[in-house]
């Protein structure tokens, strides 16, 4: 079963920040440091639509511009192997650092704290969800009896 990982950076990250995490996950790949099928960088916008019925505004729940990352994966072992890469760690901890002076003094204390590491990560993470949310999307069957939009679609 396909995965596709999304992280949908916050409306304060700009573009170029993503693009740098988007860049140096494209370099861990290539030296076997992590492993994906695809990976691509977005910006999600706001966009305005009517009902073609009724005529009403289409309620997107979308608020702004802001980056998001897709990165395709084969399956749930190949999204639990990306999550825990060593240059998975690296990367999130350079651009979280980069958005958050807390977020990096956290990171400088567990780099210190042997033993408390993990519940400074537990901290970090909490703060990160004001940077960015991760979606993982689990592919299946379409209703057309294809897999992952690939086969049966309909013109």
């Amino acid at each position: 079963m396909a995965i596709v990982h999304l992280v949908l950076f916050a409306e304060c990250v700009p573009l170029e920040a993503a693009r740098i995490v988007h860049n140096e996950l494209i370099a861990a790949h290539s030296l076997g440091d992590i492993s994906f099928d695809l990976l691509r960088l977005a910006e999600q916008r706001v966009i305005t639509a009517s009902d073609g019925v009724y005529l009403g505004a289409i309620a997107t729940g979308q608020t702004g511009r802001r980056p998001v990352l897709m990165v395709h994966l084969s399956d749930q072992a190949a999204l639990k192997a990306y999550y825990e890469a060593p240059a998975h760690s690296r990367i999130r901890q350079a651009f979280l650092s980069s958005v958050s002076h807390e977020i990096a003094t956290l990171y400088a204390a567990a780099e210190r704290d042997i033993a408390g590491r993990a519940r400074l990560y537990e901290a970090i993470e909490a703060h990160a969800a004001r940077y960015m949310q991760r979606l993982d999307l689990f592919l299946g069957a379409d209703s057309t009896g294809g897999t992952n939009g690939r086969e049966g679609r309909r013109g």
